[in-house]
């Protein structure tokens, strides 16, 4: 059969935004699978013209061309895909079970949704009532569904772009780390502390390897992991460096004393603390960063400070 060949685009902008497209893909019938495939195409074209990549799983792991792709990695890919998107299309115009699993992955990580809803077709309630912030479009046929989708994505691709800039790409927080020495000083192995807190062990390999699945995390799970681990649920969060943490305090109280003093200028202030902040950070550790009670002295701020002033445009202070 003949592939629809896709017209020629005119001043299309540099994609700016990331969308992924959740439809039927296994148990499509055959009769409809190329039409599926094409109209998938003509709404990536259309996301195009406003400046949003709309990443299409079958072009990746598609159930009968990449039928070789073991589950798991299908899994990983395409769940990747809708974590780092800044919205989801989902075009209900079949029954799907892989499409229920991509809207709770956004819905888990505020990722909006619009579902595209062709006329006749009965949706899950389960699907629509989910906690997705979402939007819901019927169309009647291929030009309708364009028409609908492009005044969509005109009302909404400034804000999401303004929330892509807000956002920006968050820091991990280092959980995974603090997960995996704990898990290995402790003799646990990854598949004990998995099934202790009802994960696949794959998540937690993948979690440890890939510090960004850190945001899969539920708040559940961490209070389950702190439970097993024997730890503050702060520890797993923050490690060991918090307000709580009695020698980091007792050393800022000294490092106050100095500061006012030495009538020590703020340039000088932020980069003594932030250089001691940067080192004990460093400490993922759990031993190292909770037994470590060395609280930093009077005169070891002002040692500090004094280097400072010495070599402030050479010397890298040792903390």
């Amino acid at each position: 059969m003949e592939t629809l060949q896709p017209p020629e685009l005119e001043a299309v902008p540099e994609p700016k935004l990331r969308a992924y497209l959740a439809t039927a893909l296994t148990d499509l019938p055959d009769s409809e699978r190329q039409r599926v495939y094409e109209l998938c195409g003509v709404l990536k074209r259309a996301c195009a013209e406003f400046g949003v990549s709309l990443y299409l799983p079958f072009e990746h792991t598609d159930p009968l061309q990449h039928a070789d792709v073991p589950p798991p990695v299908v899994y990983e890919r395409d769940r990747k895909q809708v974590v780092t998107s800044d919205f989801v299309l989902v075009l209900c115009a079949s029954a799907s079970y892989g499409v229920g699993q991509e809207n709770e992955i956004a819905a888990e990580h505020g990722i909006p949704v619009v579902y595209l809803v062709r006329q006749g077709c009965r949706v899950s309630r389960m699907l629509l009532g989910s906690d997705t912030r979402k939007l819901i479009a019927e169309y009647e046929d291929e030009t309708d569904l364009v028409s609908k989708l492009r005044s969509i994505l005109e009302d909404n691709v400034p804000a999401l772009q303004q929330r892509r800039d807000a956002i920006g790409v968050p820091e991990p927080l280092k959980i995974a780390a603090r997960i995996r020495d704990l898990r290995e000083r402790s003799e646990i192995s990854a598949k004990t502390l998995a099934d202790l807190i009802g994960v696949d062990e794959q998540k937690l390999r993948r979690m440890e390897d890939n510090p960004e699945e850190e945001a899969g995390l539920t708040l559940s799970q961490l209070r389950s992991l702190a439970a097993f681990l024997k730890v503050d649920i702060t520890y797993l969060l923050f490690g060991a460096t918090s307000t709580k943490d009695e020698r980091v305090r007792r050393s800022q109280d000294n490092f106050k004393v100095i500061a006012r003093d030495e009538s020590m200028e703020y340039r000088d202030f932020e980069s003594l603390w932030g250089g001691y902040l940067d080192k004990i950070h460093q400490k993922i550790g759990y031993v190292a960063a909770t037994k470590d009670n060395h609280v930093i002295s009077k005169e070891q701020w002002r040692a500090w400070y004094r280097q400072l002033i010495e070599k402030r445009d050479e010397l890298e202070i040792q903390f």
